[in-house]
């Protein structure tokens, strides 16, 4: 697609993706996750998936759209993308882009993010995603904080969908630390299982060299008392910069024992997962597995996730 000299601003023809990923509307539904999480360029429009029909648009769905359908009981490898767009499709003629102001008010109007373009026949030339525009017309300070939440947005979506692709859990805790890993730039990330037991182990990590790994060890019962237990299955994160001030309320012989991995910070999330009254041998809160542990256990607890 080529601009028309003094129809408008050429930055705003840059912002118009020329190539957004597009695919026919029986296409199934693991190939366009898969062919989405390949697609990390934002030139690309990758927020989105357009659905065709003989070139036409006929349908659009949004990276949260597919989240929301992987969340779902049923199989998405028996899907096609025909079943979980948005239709209708609201669209613009390449020949109706007179200026900026019209294409802010259909945004507006229908309060929608993406806005393809098509021609004189309906078949598809882009698309206009409105951040992007937004960022252009904004002062470069604010364009830049725009354009740093969407990318936490897109960077937060990409590693879901990366996770969810698989229906093996081994594979998921795997996919887990690594995408986590990656986008924190953390040193280690683990994902610690606590046992109906009440002892504890990594189930899953990446940690990057020289730090040893903890994959492999087992820790008793008092690492993670059950009272700290409660206070994770409550949504308690925590988050704690430098282990060794003083203000971390970390015991000395916390601070001691995590010390053989040199982490010099920590961030802990749980990960909830209720139990049902049978699989439960005695009273435990719902917890398991967890991520991480408590901030002052009787005795130390291992990482959850760490930088150095």
């Amino acid at each position: 697609m080529s601009s028309t000299p003094g129809v408008c601003h050429s930055s705003f023809w840059r912002t118009i993706v020329k190539s957004p990923l597009a695919f026919s509307s029986q296409t199934k539904l693991p190939k366009v996750l898969a062919e989405l999480v390949a697609d990390g360029a934002c030139d690309r429009g990758s927020g989105c998936v357009l659905a065709l029909h003989r070139h036409k648009v006929v349908g659009i769905a949004t990276r949260q759209d597919l989240l929301k359908v992987l969340t779902q009981p049923m199989d998405p490898a028996s899907l096609r993308l025909s079943q979980v767009v948005t239709r209708p499709v609201i669209t613009v003629a390449q020949a109706a882009l007179q200026g900026v102001a019209p294409v802010l008010e259909l945004f507006a109007h229908h309060g929608i993010r993406y806005l393809p373009v098509v021609d004189d026949r309906d078949h598809l030339m882009g698309l206009i995603d409105k951040i992007s525009l937004l960022q252009t017309l904004q002062d470069p300070g604010t364009a830049g904080q725009l354009h740093r939440q969407n990318q936490r947005a897109q960077l937060f979506a990409e590693i879901t969908l990366k996770i969810r692709q698989s229906l093996q859990l081994k594979e998921i805790l795997r996919t887990t630390v690594n995408e986590v890993q990656r986008l924190l730039q953390a040193d280690r990330v683990l994902i610690y299982q606590v046992l109906p037991d009440g002892t504890g182990q990594p189930i899953s990590e990446a940690v990057v060299a020289p730090y040893p790994a903890i994959l492999g060890y087992s820790f008793p019962e008092e690492v993670f008392p059950e009272e700290y237990q409660t206070l994770y299955a409550q949504g308690r994160v925590q988050a704690i910069a430098d282990v060794h001030a003083p203000e971390s309320g970390l015991a000395d012989c916390l601070v001691e024992f995590i010390n053989q991995w040199g982490i010099r910070s920590k961030l802990i999330v749980p990960i909830v997962h209720p139990l049902q009254p049978e699989q439960s041998g005695r009273h435990r809160p719902p917890a398991q597995p967890s991520l991480g542990a408590a901030d002052r256990p009787p005795m130390p607890e291992p990482p959850a996730m760490d930088r150095v």
